[in-house]
């Protein structure tokens, strides 16, 4: 599994892993209690990281190019 897409917001996250899944991506949000657990190192934890296939990789980026960011988001 490799990251396709991470944030330090996690409805942001979420919003990437349904999108992706809407286009038969299998996604999913990396350690995303664990980030939760403690909001105030979100980005010492690396955000939440959306992880797809080593395989689909660059699909999902491509499909991820047309998601609207939030100022805090990186990619």
């Amino acid at each position: 599994m490799q990251r396709a897409y991470w944030s330090a917001d996690f409805v942001e996250a979420h919003l990437a892993v349904a999108m992706l899944r809407a286009n038969e991506v299998d996604a999913h949000v990396f350690d995303r209690n664990m980030v939760r657990q403690d909001w105030f190192q979100t980005l010492a934890f690396g955000g939440y990281r959306v992880m797809v296939a080593d395989a689909d990789v660059e699909r999902a980026k491509a499909l991820l190019e047309v998601l609207p960011r939030r100022p805090t988001g990186a990619r």
